[in-house]
């Protein structure tokens, strides 16, 4: 006999992940953008420090810059740099959230988003959305072999799924 167990623990969020852009067009050297763009990482940063988010939760990511061509008769010419980085914020705090975009901002960011919300120990969940669902079936196991006038044996196989982002538990049991 198979059975599925499902199981299913709802968490609110507890980090907002915001993507904080910065943006430079026409920087006449590479040196400049690539100065504009420290500039104003390190501007962001500083304000992210003042608001009490932990360096832990700061990551530049994404940083470039490449030169911006024009096209003409006598081929190709650099007409100057552009440039861009990503600072990424993880905000523990949920009331913090709008204080970061509003600082991240001001210190230079041009463009800010919220990258989506997370749990930061999502393993906590899913042990005790596992041992729901092990329960429901040993729950529905139990009541078959009692319609069925059966008794159970070992469990032979168990298997556990989590398809996307929610997170039901499957567990398969019982022997006749």
């Amino acid at each position: 006999m198979a059975v599925v167990g499902e199981a299913k623990v709802e968490v609110v969020p507890d980090l907002i992940n915001i993507s904080s852009g910065i943006t430079i067009n026409n920087a006449e050297t590479k040196d400049t953008a690539q100065k504009q763009i420290s500039e104003i990482n390190n501007k962001i940063i500083d304000a992210l420090k003042k608001l009490g988010i932990e360096e832990k939760d700061i990551k530049t990511s994404d940083y470039s810059v490449s030169p911006r061509y024009i096209y003409g008769g006598d081929g190709s010419k650099i007409r100057g740099y552009n440039g861009e980085a990503t600072v990424t914020i993880k905000v523990r705090n949920k009331e913090l959230s709008s204080k970061v975009i509003s600082e991240v901002t001001d210190a230079g960011a041009n463009n800010v988003r919220i990258a989506g919300v997370s749990v930061e120990h999502p393993e906590k969940y899913r042990e005790e959305a596992r041992s729901k669902a092990i329960a429901n079936a040993k729950e529905q196991a139990e009541k078959l072999a009692r319609e069925l006038g059966i008794s159970l044996g070992r469990i032979v196989n168990m298997v556990e799924s989590s398809p996307g982002q929610v997170y039901p538990f499957y567990a398969r049991s019982a022997e006749m």
